[in-house]
């Protein structure tokens, strides 16, 4: 077998400019980042709003790498993004290539399914918001 013929998934890595949207080919997704008036989303999707205040620009959507560590909304400490993903039963490729999002000098700001961390949610129901959304391509 050719070594450069690996059945093995590999990382991913996009820019996602703010807002914007990025298709992730490996997954068959595209990620968008919206900027959204607080107040006009459902209260059961607020905890998945981020205050784009405490964010660059750009984010990096990318595979989580080991050692990434992030901590969702409702829990008491920072874990492990590999044990987050575990509790989940989550296995295999589908573990390997789950999206993430990351702003540079500030983490792992957003990882798909889970809330985004307390510090970084809009304190206000009013005013703009950012929704990072996933769209599953056909």
């Amino acid at each position: 077998m050719d070594p450069q013929e690996s059945t093995e998934p590999s990382d991913y890595e996009y820019r996602l400019k703010i807002p914007g949207a990025v298709d992730v080919p490996e997954l068959g997704i595209r990620v968008e980042a919206v900027v959204v008036d607080r107040g006009a989303i459902p209260p059961a999707e607020r905890e998945c709003l981020l205050d784009p205040a405490h964010l660059p620009k750009e984010l990096v959507i990318r595979n989580w790498r080991a050692g990434d560590r992030y901590w969702p909304a409702h829990s008491k400490e920072e874990k492990k993004v590999k044990e987050l993903l575990a509790d989940r039963h989550l296995t295999g490729a589908q573990k390997k290539l789950w999206p993430v999002a990351l702003a540079p000098d500030v983490g792992l700001v957003w990882v798909r399914g889970f809330p985004v961390p307390t510090a970084l949610r809009p304190v206000d129901l009013e005013g703009p918001a950012l929704w990072i959304r996933v769209f599953e391509q056909r």
